[in-house]
């Protein structure tokens, strides 16, 4: 990845940027050498301590515009559904201050204009680091902690472990554990599911589920590893800690899926989704239509705590689900994300089904586990191409149950 050196003593950068008509999720497509109704000219006039000043100047061609402003992020090519900063203004050359930066830190920006037919446009990116207050600091000063694999298992009063995988030797996934789905599988994506060590191996510690690109005679390959016929549970503690996948269209999950009936009368787990630049945490069950579920989701912008850590998205995080007879809970490094109580779960009918599935009771009935890594379809969005091989690693997965 090409970084722009930016000097950190006083100074003023001027950059002019003639805009390039991109395209976001959702978003109608420009295409750039149609010509563009609209552009933008970005300066950066001065870079404080925690904060970075912006100028920006655009021409709409009497196209209306709905809202406008600066994207960033510490990632290239920023979008406005990662951070951003809304312009409070109908002046087409206005002002912006971004505050509440890192210090030290290396941001890239573009000026964006969304207009009346939500078709977004895009300034060329900037980079540029934030000044710091310390001598001989450098980017990865501000990464903290958190980036290697732990070997570090949690006991928690009342419960037991009854199951893990620690990916603590070098090689392919056991297959006392793992079993692989295989081809195109759901949802419109794009990846062809392969169990070859070029789409998981484990690492170092972790388990690497690898997306590539123009792979073994398909435009896109990756791996979705399940617990089906190896290990399924009813109710306990889960913990899965892992670091995300993060390219436009990207769609890691770790979920469950009930290992009888078909779905979704078995029921769904979305301990975690990533798309859409947010973290979701979803549960499933059967509607009165066939494979028609109903919902109890959550969906968090990812942009909650890229405001607090600009490296959040580099670092592996806890997922965790809770599961008792009651309700199930849903956490991110024990920030809960959804409570979904189970006394509303219950299947509506279909195939005759009116059980509740996460109260089964039956022990041969149980959730499994599933670690994929999707590329587009009908949630991942607009594949970046240019981001690929693309990573998802997962250091451990853990289940405790109550102790007897």
């Amino acid at each position: 990845m090409c970084r722009n050196k930016v000097i950190s003593t006083k100074f003023y950068l001027v950059f002019v940027i003639t805009i390039v008509a991109c395209s976001t999720s959702g978003s109608t497509v420009v295409d750039a050498d149609m010509g563009s109704p609209i552009s933008i000219k970005l300066t950066i006039p001065e870079v404080g301590y925690d904060n970075i000043s912006c100028n920006i100047s655009m021409q709409s061609n009497a196209h209306i515009l709905k809202e406008k402003g600066v994207v960033y992020g510490i990632h290239q090519n920023p979008t406005i559904d990662g951070l951003q900063q809304i312009a409070n203004t109908e002046n087409l050359d206005f002002q912006i201050t971004i505050h509440k930066l890192k210090g030290g830190v290396l941001y890239y920006l573009r000026a964006y204009a969304l207009d009346a037919e939500d078709s977004i446009y895009y300034s060329e990116e900037l980079s540029v680091r934030v000044r710091s207050d310390t001598s001989n600091e450098n980017e990865e000063d501000f990464r903290g902690l958190d980036y290697q694999p732990t070997d570090s298992i949690n006991e928690y009063a009342g419960y037991e472990l009854v199951w893990s995988d620690e990916f603590n030797t070098d090689s392919r996934p056991s297959p006392d554990n793992w079993g692989y789905e295989e081809g195109f599988v759901r949802n419109q994506e794009a990846q062809y599911y392969s169990d070859s060590e070029e789409n998981n191996e484990v690492r170092d510690g972790t388990l690497i589920i690898t997306a590539r690109r123009n792979h073994n005679g398909h435009s896109y390959t990756s791996s979705s590893l399940h617990t089906r016929n190896k290990h399924h549970f009813t109710y306990g503690r889960f913990e899965i800690r892992a670091k995300l996948a993060v390219c436009e269209g990207c769609w890691p999950a770790i979920w469950t899926v009930g290992n009888q009936y078909d779905w979704p009368i078995g029921g769904e787990i979305d301990i975690m989704e990533f798309y859409d630049r947010s973290i979701l945490a979803n549960v499933a069950w059967s509607g009165s239509a066939a494979y028609s579920p109903v919902w109890d989701s959550h969906k968090m912008p990812v942009s909650n705590w890229l405001f607090d850590d600009p490296y959040f998205l580099d670092k592996y995080h806890l997922w965790r689900m809770d599961w008792d007879h009651d309700f199930i809970k849903l956490y991110i490094d024990d920030q809960l994300l959804n409570t979904i109580d189970l006394n509303e779960t219950i299947n509506r009918g279909w195939q005759g089904n009116y059980d509740n599935p996460f109260r089964y009771q039956n022990e041969n009935f149980g959730q499994y586990l599933i670690l994929n890594l999707a590329i587009g379809g009908t949630n991942g969005g607009t594949i970046d191409t240019k981001a690929f091989p693309q990573e998802f690693k997962i250091d451990y997965v853990r289940v405790y149950q109550p102790s007897q």
